[in-house]
């Protein structure tokens, strides 16, 4: 018998609304056995869940391989100290600093300790004021460049004998393991030079420089001109901009006369090096602040000179011991803030001039003896920062500047006795 639509909806109706819960139920399970199963169930997920695992025991070995791996801790890097001077115009305070380090490299040798320093050298020291107008730079102005004779900003190298004695120094520096850097001719700002500006003081510098590096004689202004020898190829890799004052053209000059690294910049201390886009490394002075005064300045001596003293001297004896402290205690905790933390190198500028009656210099070098001599501490050349960073991998140095390394077993010892102020 056919039923239509309309009947086959009445009586799916009809038979709906007499079901019930029991009916739904089969007769072969009683609802007690239903509550069994509904217990037992679980038990029997996790049953099955450990006879996967029981067939699966290299999978697991590899995952557990492969956690230990991530959870991997690098090695604890050591503490870089980088300490330079700028210039190179006072020879007696020269001869001091190279003493000061033969005399800890003699006292520390047997402990592996050594300490070395970056020279960046200025052009204008190695040539006398008779020479002047043979030094050209290029001021830009409405669009056009206009040549300047024999103009500097600091002094020209004065007698013959004195020159003589820098080029003695600088090979003598090069001979006992420190670095000769380029801090180019007039001491200019260059924060608004052009890459033109730029490429003519470097071109200058190279032939000022390549001959007394390369034969330790000094050239004939006319031989400036002649040639395109460059001071990288003798072991200058380095440079610091007068004034620490850089432009955009700076960076392509640079990686034409084969610089690898600035030391120009400023940073905050806690920060490692890293290249920019130029492929330039940047090693950048610290932001500090001055122990006992709260006042802001750079790792460099002359910015102590100027926070302190308005760069003006001070023939106060008390004062400038004070400032000398003040020096000392700063360094310090910058050091300590370092090594105790994610052991960002430590970088420090000072001149080869004498200011505050060489009270900077005393506490400079008192900072490099503690600190030089500590276990895990490498007072280096930028030169041999250089190496390492070019043979640190990019992901090792994030992690390095994040503190990602091992943090067992820091050598604590000596730190109550030594920095007590």
């Amino acid at each position: 018998m056919k039923y239509g639509k309309r009947e086959m909806r009445y009586n799916e109706r009809w038979l709906s609304s007499r079901l019930t819960y029991k009916d739904c139920i089969p007769m072969t399970v009683a609802p007690q056995e239903l509550k069994k199963q509904a217990l037992l169930m679980p038990l029997a997920t996790f049953v099955a869940f450990l006879v996967c695992l029981s067939f699966l025991p290299q999978q697991a070995s590899a995952y557990q391989a492969k956690v230990r791996k991530k959870k991997k801790v690098l090695p604890r890097p050591p503490q870089f100290v980088c300490l330079s001077f700028d210039g190179s115009g006072d020879p007696p305070f020269w001869r001091m600093t190279l003493k000061a380090a033969r005399d800890f490299n003699k006292k520390h040798k047997s402990k592996g300790k050594s300490l070395h320093f970056a020279y960046y050298v200025s052009g204008i020291h190695f040539f006398t004021s008779k020479y002047r107008r043979w030094y050209k730079t290029y001021r830009y102005k409405n669009k056009r460049y206009k040549m300047v004779r024999g103009r500097a900003v600091i002094r020209w190298g004065g007698r013959q004998a004195l020159i003589d004695q820098r080029i003695q120094l600088l090979h003598q520096s090069i001979k006992e393991g420190h670095e000769i850097g380029s801090h180019v001719i007039g001491h200019f700002g260059g924060h608004k030079w052009t890459r033109f500006q730029w490429e003519k003081e470097f071109e200058q510098f190279n032939a000022i420089m390549w001959p007394i590096l390369k034969t330790g004689k000094q050239p004939h202004p006319y031989h400036w001109y002649k040639g395109k020898n460059l001071v990288s190829t003798l072991g200058v890799l380095g440079f610091r901009a007068p004034r620490l004052e850089t432009s955009p053209g700076l960076w392509p000059v640079m990686k034409k006369h084969g610089l690898r690294y600035d030391a120009s910049g400023i940073q905050k201390r806690w920060l490692w090096p890293r290249k920019n886009r130029a492929g330039i490394w940047r090693f950048s002075l610290a932001l500090l602040n001055i122990a006992g005064s709260g006042k802001r300045t750079l790792s460099m001596d002359y910015n102590f000179y100027m926070a302190q003293t308005g760069a003006k001297k001070d023939h106060n004896r008390a004062r400038r011991r004070l400032y000398q402290r003040q020096m000392l205690a700063t360094y310090r905790r910058y050091f300590m803030a370092n090594y105790h933390g994610n052991r960002a190198p430590i970088h420090i500028g000072h001149h080869l001039v004498s200011l505050n009656g060489y009270g900077y210099w005393r506490a400079y070098i008192q900072f490099a003896r503690e600190v030089c001599a500590l276990p895990e501490v490498r007072c280096v050349t930028y030169h041999t920062l250089l190496k390492y960073m070019d043979k640190l991998p990019e992901k090792t140095r994030r992690a390095y500047q994040r503190g990602r390394f091992d943090q067992s077993n820091r050598p604590k010892k000596y730190f109550r006795r030594m920095f007590r102020h």
